[in-house]
């Protein structure tokens, strides 16, 4: 199979993973989560949300996170509002691939 199709299909996977995980931690509909959706600015998650997704990411792939390590990856040093904006469902997708993929590599 073509790597570049590989790969679609497992971001498939993850982003299907995460819209259920971010539904559940937000108590909102699956239907609402689509890739471009800001979890923050669109969806009204809070810090603990975004821990408690953090959280259940952790659970549900196996490894761990660091504390700031989601908001150090989108951009050291921006502000909160310039995170909130960027913070969307494809970049925690990206995240969570590119994170096993390391975690794959260094095995």
């Amino acid at each position: 199979m073509d790597t570049k199709i590989n790969n679609q299909i497992k971001n498939s996977e993850i982003g299907s993973k995460l819209v259920s995980i971010i539904s559940d931690a937000l108590r909102i509909g699956k239907e609402n989560i689509l890739p471009e959706t800001r979890i923050i600015t669109d969806l009204n998650a809070e810090s603990l949300d975004v821990l408690d997704i953090r959280f259940s990411i952790e659970q549900e792939f196996g490894f761990k996170i660091g504390e700031h390590e989601i908001f150090d990856a989108i951009g050291d040093g921006m502000s909160p509002a310039e995170f909130s904006e960027l913070f969307t469902v494809t970049y925690l997708t990206d995240f969570v691939d590119n994170k096993i993929q390391s975690l794959t590599a260094d095995q």
